[in-house]
């Protein structure tokens, strides 16, 4: 391990911090569902990636059950 690795470390969480504020404090505000058509989610975000607060909030719904339990939310 490189003898500046905690450094970096602390640097990038620092960073993270500044930018969205306290993951633990507020653990679902660092996420959100990106909605698209199919030829972008194919390309940039296969197996329903897009739903990320959805995969947040259901942690074992499998990939495909994604947009359905979206639906849910909305409703």
């Amino acid at each position: 391990m490189h003898p500046t690795f905690p450094i970096q470390v602390e640097h990038i969480m620092k960073r993270m911090w500044r930018l969205w504020g306290n993951p633990v404090k507020h653990p679902l505000r660092n996420t959100r569902t990106t909605l698209t058509n199919w030829g972008m989610r194919m390309v940039l975000a296969p197996y329903w990636v897009s739903y990320h607060l959805e995969h947040h909030l259901f942690v074992f719904t499998p990939c495909w059950k994604l947009p359905a339990a979206h639906r849910m939310l909305i409703d």
